[in-house]
């Protein structure tokens, strides 16, 4: 009898054991199941961060468990940085139920001076990105320049949709670090026009534009050698063009190589997915877990291919190491940087 019992109570802290395991699993699909999660898009809708929001929100719920309904919602205002500071604030629910979609510029502007970020970039809990830029600098086939080296020595006549935009902020890196002659024309209102001032001859080419955007936008030009792709303007090379130079490989010296490193670990981002900074780590780590999840799965990828919308995708844990790396840089590089891109 004695065994007899010792074996029941092996078997009853076994089972105590086994029965605990799933245990959080379980906490997760009872909390999950039968909600709504708002998915927050910081812009407006059909634009390129709408379109990824709203893939993600029609995949990401089936890998939650309890399998919760997301349902997006735009929050427009200041280029995503009212969404920035709303996740941040009290305000947003900080359960789980809401995470949202910022433009990865904004997540930076705390770091550069950037007015109205009231927010600090590392506490927020980051889910993953579903692409990262690379951004590329483009000539016109008949424009004389041809590579990084002839843009030193010849005017190049470049357009640019506005202040704080990539287009506008890239060719003024370039000239600061590598002195180079780029004539910035603002004003257009969007890539399609400045793609209409080249083909006129108004502009000799483009600098700050993804080379997914012109894969999508502008596969002809490719196809008929209409523009030489010189520069790369990434922290990692596009596979799909290996050959193009990297800038940070070109950089005159360690400072400023170190300045086109924090100048480009913003589009490395690209696309990123937040929650709240109060969201606890464990209903974080089941966010990330089913985003991870959905990269994987093959109706989410026949969909981004068939839509073409690149998937170049960042983990959570990526984007968390990435932005203590920003965050920890010498503050003179971090103000010569901020100047660079026309923060001061």
């Amino acid at each position: 009898m004695a065994l007899r019992g010792r074996i029941l109570a092996v078997a009853a802290l076994a089972g105590v054991a086994l029965g605990s395991m799933p245990a959080k699993a379980e906490d997760e699909t009872a909390f999950y199941k039968g909600k709504t999660v708002q998915l927050l898009i910081g812009y407006g809708p059909g634009g390129g961060y709408d379109l990824y929001g709203r893939m993600l929100a029609r995949h990401m719920g089936k890998f939650v468990p309890g399998q919760p309904t997301l349902v997006p919602q735009n929050m427009a205002g200041a280029g995503s940085l009212k969404l920035a500071n709303y996740l941040y604030s009290a305000a947003a629910p900080a359960d789980g139920t809401a995470f949202g979609i910022v433009g990865s510029g904004v997540i930076f502007d705390p770091i550069f001076g950037g007015q109205g970020a009231d927010y600090d970039s590392r506490k927020f809990k980051w889910i993953g990105s579903l692409q990262s830029f690379v951004q590329i600098a483009i000539a016109w086939h008949t424009s004389p320049v041809k590579s990084l080296a002839d843009a030193q020595k010849t005017e190049f006549v470049v357009g640019a949709t506005g202040a704080g935009s990539g287009t506008n902020l890239y060719p003024k890196l370039l000239n600061a670090l590598f002195g180079t002659k780029m004539k910035i024309i603002t004003g257009y209102q969007g890539t399609n026009e400045i793609n209409l001032g080249i083909e006129r001859g108004e502009l000799q080419g483009s600098v700050g534009w993804e080379w997914a955007g012109l894969v999508a936008g502008k596969p002809d030009w490719i196809a008929e050698k209409k523009v030489v792709v010189f520069l790369q303007l990434a922290l990692k090379p596009h596979p799909d063009i290996p050959a193009v130079p990297m800038v940070t490989d070109m950089a005159p010296t360690p400072e400023a190589k170190s300045i086109l490193e924090l100048s480009l670990a913003s589009p490395l981002m690209g696309r990123p997915f937040m929650a709240p900074p109060a969201t606890p780590d464990a209903r974080t780590k089941t966010l990330r877990a089913a985003f991870d999840a959905m990269l994987k799965d093959k109706a989410f990828q026949d969909e981004a291919a068939k839509a073409k919308l690149e998937l170049i995708p960042m983990s959570g844990a990526e984007i968390d190491d990435l932005l203590k790396k920003a965050y920890a840089y010498p503050p003179d590089i971090i103000e010569k940087t901020a100047q660079a891109l026309g923060y001061r």
